[in-house]
């Protein structure tokens, strides 16, 4: 599956997007996923299409020493996807000018 078309690019270190037979169908309810760490075993893990929720359990549960890095992809990933190394602060009134000092 190419990058493109994956749901959650961000944590392909962790796991690989599965094709399934509903990929082609309008109603997707759920999304597959190879858990990477696992290996060479085969693990599969199914979440919704709105939440990667069982991926974190997965994690949590069966691979702690990594939630923490995997917790920080998630934050990031926003940044990321707007060409952005870090959130940027919403400037205060008095920073910009805008405000009068009271007498």
């Amino acid at each position: 599956m190419s990058e493109d078309h994956l749901k959650w690019p961000y944590l392909k270190t962790y796991f690989e997007q599965q094709l399934s037979t509903s990929d082609t169908t309008e109603k997707k309810s759920n999304f597959t996923f190879k858990c990477m760490l696992y290996m060479p075993k085969i693990k599969l893990i199914s979440t919704s299409i709105s939440s990667n929720s069982n991926l974190k359990a997965h994690i949590k549960h069966v691979h702690p020493s990594e939630l923490i890095t995997f917790n920080e992809l998630g934050k990031r990933k926003s940044y990321n996807n707007n060409n952005c190394t870090q959130p940027k602060k919403q400037l205060k009134l008095s920073e910009v000018g805008k405000t009068v000092k009271k007498s």
